[in-house]
């Protein structure tokens, strides 16, 4: 039998005492079965090395011992190392193998020396070691803190009174339930680079393991904002102001129910009031209004259940854009004409913004090409036309900024006197309009 009486500590050097019987179970001390004196005994096992990796120690080679009325024991030769086992060790004469005998099973305690400690999944006991994790912000990881010996040995759980902690993209905020032996990793956020930790006040104060790297990604989609930039970096859209001059992109920004960006993702776009349309479906759309004087809202819905829409957005007649030569203010536009010298013709400088909206009258500077008298000038933002004499051309409008205009070709006819009353030859009695 062992030392202690077939309870060992892992680590710890015992002796075994080894007994000699004979065939009828009577101690080998005396008599023609006398086995006292020096015999070679070889050792043999069946102990197996530690969780940490260390061997167990059994003498290798033949041991000399010197049995006195059958019994001897060894010296200190022996060291098993794996708690988690019951071993067995084997005698046998050396000369005569027929002689041999095995112990019963030995119990291997841990040994008493806290060594180590360990962050195990789950919430006790001897589990696997938590290295690097993968997660999301919609889950939580249970995890716990064992102390181990020097050899790998399972001790058991650290106090209640063990402190955790978390680091890099982590906080103390993520860690549910210290002090105690295990605790709920619940982050908010999303990282890569962040461990979680544990102080067990066995030796002191001072982080005693840490996990590797945790990894955790964005929860499942659990709300949509419209931004005015892609890839989560813009702010969320309340009110906005533009012209139809303007266009405005906003984009479906897509977070978890932590706040967490995910991916900008593809929405059916709508709208609400009196704004114009935009385009359907995708990620992200271009609001580009033509019609002055709308407002309303940009909506976003993803099909299932994820909705949401900006501030008012108000739309405003824009600067000039081109100028129409019209017959009254924002009338038609002056194409050919023909009138008399006895008749004026008024033309107004309409101005237009980029999307065709009627902005009001423009000054612009008169001009002409051809040969109408008298040559239209001057800048104001209308021209009474008053021809004095015969000629063809067109009248222009000349804007500073904006597209120029011109009218179509204007013809200017005289009246001459047709004498229709043949009693009265000098008469005038109709005017007939004729080329001149």
């Amino acid at each position: 039998e062992t030392e202690n009486g077939g309870v060992e500590e892992a680590g710890t050097a015992f002796y075994v005492t080894v007994t000699v019987y004979d065939v009828y179970g009577n101690l080998a001390g005396h008599g023609i079965n006398d086995y006292d004196g020096s015999h070679g005994i070889d050792f043999t096992h069946t102990a197996t090395n530690s969780p940490g990796g260390q061997t167990p120690t059994v003498p290798g080679t033949t041991q000399t011992l010197s049995f006195v009325n059958g019994t001897v024991s060894t010296g200190q030769i022996f060291t098993l190392v794996n708690a988690g086992e019951s071993p067995t060790i084997t005698a046998t004469d050396n000369v005569t193998p027929a002689i041999n005998g095995m112990s019963d099973a030995v119990t291997v305690n841990v040994n008493a020396v806290i060594s180590e400690i360990r962050i195990n999944s789950g919430a006790s006991l001897d589990t696997t070691e938590v290295t690097t994790y993968l997660m999301t912000t919609d889950d939580t990881y249970t995890v716990h803190g064992s102390r181990y010996d020097a050899y790998g040995n399972y001790i058991g759980d650290v106090p209640a009174t063990a402190v955790w902690d978390a680091t890099g993209d982590y906080d103390a905020g993520d860690i549910v339930g210290s002090p105690g032996v295990s605790i709920s990793f619940e982050p908010d956020n999303t990282g890569s680079t962040g461990t979680i930790t544990v102080d067990d006040p066995y030796n002191g104060v001072g982080v005693d393991d840490d996990t590797s790297d945790i990894t955790v990604n964005p929860g499942a989609l659990n709300y949509i904002v419209i931004e005015d930039a892609a890839g989560g970096t813009g702010v969320e859209v309340a009110t906005h102001s533009m012209t139809t001059d303007d266009t405005y992109q906003v984009w479906a920004a897509g977070y978890d129910a932590d706040g967490n960006y995910i991916s900008d993702i593809s929405v059916t776009w709508g709208v609400t009031g009196s704004l114009d349309a935009t385009p359907t479906p995708g990620t992200s759309t271009l609001f580009a209004p033509s019609t002055a004087g709308t407002s309303g809202t940009i909506t976003a819905d993803d099909g299932s259940g994820h909705v949401d829409a900006t501030g008012t957005i108000t739309v405003s007649v824009a600067g000039v854009n081109y100028i129409l030569i019209t017959d009254a203010p924002d009338g038609t536009e002056v194409d050919t004409a023909t009138i008399t010298t006895d008749d004026t013709m008024t033309l107004y400088a309409s101005g237009y913004d980029l999307g065709d909206n009627y902005i009001g009258l423009e000054s612009v500077t008169w001009g002409q090409t051809g040969t109408l008298s008298p040559v239209p000038g001057g800048t104001s933002t209308s021209y009474v036309y008053d021809p004095d004499a015969p000629g063809s051309g067109t009248i222009d409008a000349d804007h500073a900024t904006a597209t120029d205009d011109s009218t179509g070709t204007i013809g200017k006819c005289r009246c001459r006197v047709i004498h229709c009353d043949n009693d009265d030859p000098g008469r005038v009695s109709c005017c007939r309009r004729q080329w001149v």
